[in-house]
């Protein structure tokens, strides 16, 4: 299989560049570049072209780099594939917890559209704590406003069905983040809806050493893209050697689990960890990773 590979605009293409280095050093090297963003855009008049697409339904995955969304006449890419592909649901690990975030349910946010919308459904909920569950070793909590969302926390209560072994609570943002801060040992799994998740995704990456080293899925039913968190930065374009590629290449061990080869996630994640001890941010830190392999 052909793994398709969006890097996209900015620094999505050197990132990926040092993330499929690692990729190809651990023995996985057949990909398939797709354009996509911004540049494929301003090439053929489409962001997300359909033949991109058809190639991510067909190999079921994905590995992108980053997208800029045009100021005029185009929707966001990433929000258009996540909706064309079904990928609804967000999973972020980071210092220590997996955050998993519903893309589009609670209040929802898209640049093309004139005002926010806010919704909740019970489906929405399932799936978003089933994932959640599926992921816990010992605790999920669901972090909302729940003292002031009454309707929005009785779909969440009744949508929980934690396994044996599993706790589940459903807590104020607020409080939560005062505390999460203090002890990130108290927490396991962290659910929220799109807004809740989105904040706190940037907030689990500052406490992990910065949104240039966390990695992301998008899951769909049947189609899972893989990214680092952080977007196309164009500024940093022309000064690669402050660009981190941590996150992607973390994405990319995600990949790796995805397709059923732990082993070489597991490689992958160990050999980051020793290249943290390399002072400074360089464009060629995948080569650094590829060394501690």
């Amino acid at each position: 299989m052909r793994i398709p590979v969006l890097p996209g605009d900015g620094i999505g293409p050197i990132v990926i560049t040092e993330a499929l280095k690692v990729l190809r050093a651990v023995g996985i090297d057949t990909f398939e570049v797709l354009p996509f963003g911004y540049q494929s855009w301003l090439d053929c008049g489409d962001a997300l072209p359909a033949s991109t697409v058809t190639r991510i339904q067909e190999a079921g995955v994905a590995l992108l780099g980053a997208a800029t969304t045009p100021e005029i006449g185009c929707a966001s890419p990433i929000l258009a594939l996540r909706r064309t592909l079904g990928l609804d649901l967000l999973v972020r690990p980071a210092a220590g917890l997996v955050l998993v975030g519903h893309a589009f349910e609670g209040l929802y946010f898209a640049p093309e559209e004139p005002e926010p919308r806010w919704v909740v459904t019970s489906a929405g909920a399932e799936r978003l704590l089933t994932e959640a569950f599926s992921r816990a070793r010992w605790k999920v909590t669901l972090v909302d406003k729940p003292t002031v969302l009454r309707h929005q926390a009785a779909i969440f209560r009744a949508a929980a069905n934690p396994p044996p072994g599993i706790t589940f609570e459903l807590v104020n943002a607020d409080a939560f983040i005062a505390d999460v801060l203090r002890h990130p040992d108290r927490y396991d799994v962290i659910a929220a809806t799109s807004f809740v998740a989105d904040l706190l995704s940037d907030l689990f990456a500052a406490l992990d050493g910065g949104i240039g080293r966390a990695p992301s899925a998008s899951l769909g039913l049947d189609v899972a893209v893989f990214e680092p968190v952080h977007g196309s930065a164009p500024r940093r374009v022309e000064v690669p050697p402050e660009v981190d590629p941590t996150g992607a290449i973390l994405a990319a061990a995600m990949l790796l689990d995805h397709l059923g080869e732990p082993d070489r996630a597991s490689r992958v994640r160990l050999a980051v960890r020793r290249a943290g001890a390399v002072g400074g941010t360089t464009a060629s830190r995948g080569s650094v990773v590829v060394a501690n392999l």
